[in-house]
């Protein structure tokens, strides 16, 4: 996530997410609830972003919906079970 925010540009968590899309994939199916993936990916997103930039007052976009991800790796998760 870091390496995400050294891009030039308006870095944003929907952008990482789409750039990304194999890697939260795996990330998200150990979240029982949609909502909580969304946060954690967020709180991740925030830490990366005050990590690179400490002194920076705003940061960037952190809307973000993966409802539909998160229920298509669950369908998938429950198949291989």
């Amino acid at each position: 996530m870091a390496d995400y925010l050294e891009t030039p540009g308006r870095t944003t968590l929907k952008a990482y997410v789409d750039a990304n899309q194999s890697s939260v994939k795996v990330y998200i199916p150990q979240f029982d609830i949609a909502t909580d993936a969304t946060k954690s990916l967020q709180g991740k997103f925030q830490a990366a972003f005050r990590s690179k930039h400490p002194n920076r007052k705003r940061s960037p976009g952190i809307k973000l919906d993966i409802e539909e991800a998160w229920i298509e790796t669950k369908v998938q998760r429950t198949a291989n079970i």
